[in-house]
């Protein structure tokens, strides 16, 4: 199988083995929930992983399962924007819960929109030198945001300007190396918000990216040769890994911030470059 570089169409007719299946669920559970980038590894896969790169259905799958593990770890916030739409829709006050719902609504239909224009105008082909500066510039404007950004906003405190700004920043997700929890937890460290609080604006405006960019792939890939139970134990996976990493996230935040995975990004930076020049 030759080098294959497409982000997005990235079946390469590999066949799927369980444990393969539950290292790409993994690996695109932690490189989404954290701020690093799931095709940034999935570049390196070929060199390191035999059989190459997941194809679109274990990827498809895993997206399917990762939204619903951020349904179960954001738990209060989507009971809450349950409960007040509910309320709404009987013609009762919603409250605040209600207000946030139409502003991550607006965020990620501005996201989608963008998304679905760049994949006609960017490359789907990346080299190793791309995706390797990408991820260093990435971790080094993320690390600089949170050491910068003020801590004086909360997730209530979000307008629609600042719900578009993180939902279109998403797009930049489509080159390899940013990382969509990157980028937009970067722009909410600037904008003022707490550390925790930009990370659930984060994953918030995740799950619908993560549905859409799920039936995506799943529309789009070619005819599926893994049978439903490995595709289920890829969800399964991306399920509970997603709320792992999560939760470690959640709580290494408060007291080292973001420092580690920025260190984690500069090597990984590092190794894509030292491929793509050495």
């Amino acid at each position: 199988m030759g080098q294959c570089y497409n982000k997005l169409c990235i079946a390469c007719g590999v066949r799927v083995t369980f444990l393969y299946l539950v290292m790409a669920a993994a690996t695109l559970a932690l490189g989404e929930v954290l701020p690093l980038d799931a095709a940034a590894h999935f570049l390196l896969w070929p060199v390191f992983i035999e059989g190459g790169r997941p194809p679109l259905s274990v990827l498809a799958a895993s997206c399917i399962g990762l939204a619903l593990g951020l349904l179960a770890f954001l738990w209060r916030d989507v009971g809450a924007i349950g409960t007040g739409l509910w309320r709404s829709a009987r013609g009762k006050s919603g409250g605040s819960a209600v207000a946030l719902a139409g502003k991550l609504a607006l965020g990620s239909l501005l996201g989608g929109a963008l998304a679905w224009g760049l994949l006609f105008v960017l490359p789907l082909r990346w080299s190793f030198a791309v995706t390797g500066w990408a991820a260093l510039i990435g971790g080094l404007i993320l690390f600089a945001a949170d050491r910068m950004g003020m801590t004086v906003r909360r997730i209530e405190h979000i307008t629609p300007l600042g719900a578009m700004v993180l939902g279109g920043a998403q797009a930049l997700a489509l080159l390899p190396g940013i990382g969509r929890t990157a980028i937009t937890c970067a722009l909410a460290r600037l904008q003022g918000y707490e550390r925790p609080d930009a990370y659930r604006l984060s994953l918030l405006l995740a799950i619908p990216a993560l549905l859409a960019a799920g039936l995506w792939m799943g529309w789009h890939m070619p005819a599926i040769s893994e049978g439903p139970g490995l595709l289920a134990s890829a969800a399964v996976t991306a399920f509970f890994v997603g709320i792992i990493g999560a939760s470690a996230l959640s709580a290494l935040m408060r007291e080292t911030g973001f420092g580690l995975l920025v260190l984690y990004r500069l090597a990984l930076g590092g190794l894509l470059l030292l491929f793509a020049y050495g």
